[in-house]
């Protein structure tokens, strides 16, 4: 499978788009018009930039991707397994304000084309689905809270319940902290361990733990069905690439966010 470019500071996915009619993208950090830290395409309105800031980078990406920033959804993240199906109601929910996004909310799933779904990350891992078959497609929040609870394998199961085959499925896995980075506290290892024992997703270094978020998410989708051919994976680790991206552990908090886009076509 077709790996990604950069393309003005957007990572995209061009053969896959034009073969399938989506699209999908993953923003970094570049290109935007925010100041430091947030510097420079921040696009989220919940880390004290300037709002007018904000709404002038997502004016950007929709520009660049040649989609509406009106039809964008975006949610009220709190790293929870919550989902919810968007219909043309919800269609820019949260994209010109944070007040207006879906609350309590960690994944869209839709077969309405133009709909933009997005998820907001900076270090966390950021999840899309594409059904080939059945034009669905799925935008998914999967930080380490995520991932220890399956989100991604409830989005699957619903998914399946929508008639999806797994076999069917694209999956792409954005920038994320990786596990050369993602140091955890011995107990949340051993959590980890506990539930993944079977898996290598794990490292000690100088007596420090580090667990493997994105093999374990690979893991999921494949033990629900998926093809190990139909995952897209950036493989980019926001930690150890300060030019490309916002890190919310490297940075101590402070620092913007990143997109994962994606939409359906006619």
């Amino acid at each position: 499978m077709e790996k990604w470019i950069i393309k003005n500071s957007i990572i995209i996915f061009p053969e896959i788009e034009k073969k399938y009619n989506i699209k999908v993208a993953f923003t970094t950090r570049n290109g935007g018009v925010s100041t430091k830290p947030y510097d420079t395409l921040n696009i989220s309105f919940k880390v004290n930039d300037k709002d007018v800031n904000v709404l002038e980078n997502r004016k950007i990406v929709a520009k660049e991707l040649g989609i509406e920033l009106k039809d964008f959804v975006i949610g009220k993240q709190i790293h929870s397994c919550n989902y919810k199906i968007i219909t043309e109601q919800e269609k820019g929910s949260g994209a010109f304000s944070y007040e207006t996004g879906i609350t309590n909310t960690d994944a869209f799933i839709t077969d309405i084309p133009f709909i933009t779904l997005c998820v907001t990350v900076a270090d966390c891992l950021p999840i899309l689905i594409f059904d080939k078959n059945r034009r669905i497609i799925s935008s998914i929040h999967s930080g380490w809270k995520g991932t220890f609870n399956n989100i991604l394998n409830v989005i699957l199961e619903k998914l399946i319940d929508m008639g999806c085959n797994p076999s069917d499925l694209l999956i792409f896995l954005g920038p994320a902290i990786n596990k050369c980075c993602f140091e955890v506290s011995s107990q949340l290892f051993k959590d980890f361990k506990n539930k993944y024992n079977y898996l290598d997703c794990f490292e000690t270094r100088d007596n420090k733990c580090y667990v493997d978020i994105r093999k374990i998410n690979r893991y999921i989708f494949i033990n629900k069905g998926g093809r190990k051919e139909n995952i897209i994976d950036t493989d980019l680790c926001t930690y150890c690439n300060e030019k490309l991206f916002f890190s919310h552990r490297r940075d101590n908090g402070k620092t913007g966010r990143m997109f994962g886009i994606i939409q359906l076509n006619n």
